[in-house]
């Protein structure tokens, strides 16, 4: 594997969602499904840690989104609004790394 260390690594993707200006938007629930297929079909089983960027959603649609990830794949127990937050996309259109 290239001599890399898989038990020792920590992977940060973003969730599997349509991009901003797609005019179809998926649903959590969508958004759950997808990111947890594209993972198991990737992601090697020895990854003991997945940290999820936001992707620029809003902290709210991003807890939605892990918490649907969750229901994928153990129990998932979030309680939509029940943490504070602005609602604001975290979006930036053409935000380079």
């Amino acid at each position: 594997m290239n001599g890399v260390f898989l038990e020792g690594s920590l992977l940060k993707p973003s969730m599997t969602c349509p991009g901003a200006l797609c005019p179809e938007q998926a649903s959590a629930e969508e958004v759950g499904e997808f990111t947890v297929r594209t993972l198991r079909r990737t992601v090697p089983a020895a990854v003991p840690a997945i940290l999820f960027l936001s992707g620029g959603l809003s902290e709210e649609d991003a807890s939605l989104c892990l918490n649907a990830i969750n229901h994928v794949a153990s129990r998932g127990a979030y309680e939509p609004g029940s943490e504070p937050s602005d609602d604001t996309s975290l979006f930036v259109a053409n935000y380079s790394y």
